[in-house]
């Protein structure tokens, strides 16, 4: 496995004994799967040029005990690459020219995976469709562990607590940035009085006993004191506070789907973060991936010149979309007319539960949840491997979930970010799949090939299952299913009808086709 990395890691900030720490924790896991780390001699340069003296000197040695990229690809004159990013040659900017070189070392296929903490090349990654390969440093770390258990440990993720406030330490490091960001009194007064009232929160605890995650809710029907303008008088919910360290992306994608499934189950249409936007911000990235917007207003504090920006999600929105605006700008909803394929997925007992934990009752139980449950499985995206011989299916397109066995019901509903056919190779199938599967390399090994990957966005579980007996009832399956079958429309409608998918979910009208 061939890694790049990028030299942003290395640079020397006030907080780089934790960083330096964790790169020292990814080396160990690389190394135990035969991994090689490679700097590309574009940031080599690049750090040469840097006109702090000691910072230069500290990173430049540090460069020195990795592997130099041989013969790295030029995206010079290469005329797909640069229908995303215009002529190469006519960028003027070095560190944005350097960003581009790193991701095409990527998209060439010159490294299977990038390393950085830059959140415009995480940005420029979505944009050419590589972003499952470029990865931060905790996510490299989370999924090269997912990837080396053995198949026995597969089911042991991180574990989610909900939790008083008056049960957790104020004074946790974990807090420090909040306390800089509000104001040290400001914020420990806000906590404790919360604690007072008896406010809960999710949280994930490291191994010992401080917090690694931090998530709080809160309804609100308030205007907004924000500026220039107030935001009006409105039923809302609040993401008040959303706070991940340390462990990777899993578990803020797993809080806003916490977020999601509380707002539905209380008829609100609308929710908001507010957020103090750093450099190298991976919250914001997160977030406008799921369609929270920024807002042109913010908010304003005595103590710090720094204003804080409001992001705003509507859940149902109105008026003419385009298939992807309806399914990742106003995420759960989907499109569900004639446009778009609909097919049946069989899914074995084993697997459903490792893609879907506790799916039936979960979407109504969650919120209610007063105890533990673990982050693989309750991710919005997720990876699907399977043998099937076909190849009709596309981005957009809707899978509906069937478990087999014992229990033989359609249970949950998603739809395809990208599907990838008969694939044979290992590596190749892992670099697809690696943010998000919950699979082991063991596991992936043993799977008959070749194999078809399905990487989908999990919207809900099906309201009402529908069981195999009655789906042959209704002409919607002539048999058991055995591999992936295509619905045609009246079909799916049937299926739609008996599971009572909500249609606000998904009647929207199309202004264009994607």
């Amino acid at each position: 496995m061939r890694v790049l990395l990028d030299t942003n890691i290395f640079i020397e900030r006030e907080d780089n004994k934790v960083l330096h720490d964790d790169i020292q924790n990814l080396l160990k896991l690389l190394n135990d799967i035969g991994g090689i780390l490679l700097v590309h001699p574009k940031s080599i340069g690049e750090v040469s040029n840097d006109k702090d003296e000691n910072r230069r000197n500290i990173v430049l040695s540090k460069i020195k005990s990795y592997t130099i990229l041989e013969s790295p690809p030029n995206p010079s004159n290469d005329k797909n690459f640069e229908v995303y990013f215009g002529t190469i040659n006519q960028i003027s900017d070095a560190h944005e020219l350097n960003d581009l070189i790193l991701l095409y070392a990527v998209y060439r296929n010159a490294v299977e995976f990038l390393i950085t903490e830059d959140k415009g090349i995480h940005a420029k990654a979505n944009k050419i469709g590589v972003s499952h390969r470029v990865f931060t440093i905790i996510d490299a770390i989370t999924a090269i562990k997912d990837l080396i258990k053995p198949q026995k440990e597969v089911y042991s993720p991180p574990a989610i607590l909900k939790k008083p406030l008056h049960n957790l330490k104020l004074e946790d490091q974990f807090f420090d940035e909040l306390r800089k960001d509000y104001g040290s009194k400001e914020f420990n007064n806000w906590f404790s009085k919360k604690a007072k009232d008896g406010k809960e929160a999710y949280v994930y605890l490291n191994s010992d006993g401080s917090l690694g995650a931090f998530f709080m809710l809160k309804d609100e029907s308030e205007e907004i004191f924000s500026k220039p303008e107030r935001l009006p008088k409105k039923i809302r919910l609040k993401i008040s506070t959303l706070k991940v360290s340390n462990v990777g992306n899993k578990l803020g994608e797993l809080f806003l789907s916490i977020s999601f499934n509380y707002a539905i189950k209380n008829s609100i249409d609308e929710l908001y973060l507010t957020h103090f936007i750093k450099e190298n911000d991976h919250l914001v990235p997160l977030i406008e991936k799921f369609g929270f917007e920024k807002n042109s207003n913010y908010i304003e504090y005595n103590h710090t010149e720094n204003k804080e920006s409001i992001f705003i999600k509507s859940l149902f929105p109105k008026g003419k979309l385009s298939i992807n605006n309806i399914r990742e700008k106003f995420f759960p909803c989907y499109y569900d007319g004639e446009g778009v394929n609909k097919f049946l997925v069989p899914i074995r007992p084993e697997y459903h539960e490792r893609l879907f934990i506790d799916s039936q009752g979960r979407q109504t139980r969650i919120n209610e949840f007063l105890g533990e449950f673990i982050v693989e499985g309750n991710t919005i995206q997720k990876a699907y491997l399977c043998n099937t011989p076909s190849t009709q299916m596309r981005k957009n397109d809707i899978l509906i979930f069937y478990r087999t066995s014992k229990r033989q019901a359609v249970t949950s509903v998603g739809t395809i970010d990208a599907v990838y056919y008969r694939l044979k190779n290992v590596d190749e199938i892992i670099n697809y799949v690696a943010k998000r599967t919950v699979y082991s390399k063991l596991e992936i090994e043993t799977f008959s090939k070749p194999l078809t990957i399905i990487l989908f966005r999990f919207h809900f579980h099906l309201p009402n299952e529908i069981s195999y007996e009655e789906l042959v009832s209704k002409g919607i399956l002539r048999g058991p299913p055995q591999t992936i079958i295509k619905l045609n429309h009246k079909a799916y409608v049937r299926l739609k009808r008996l599971t009572k998918i909500d249609d606000r979910f998904t009647k929207w009208s199309l202004q264009e086709m994607p």
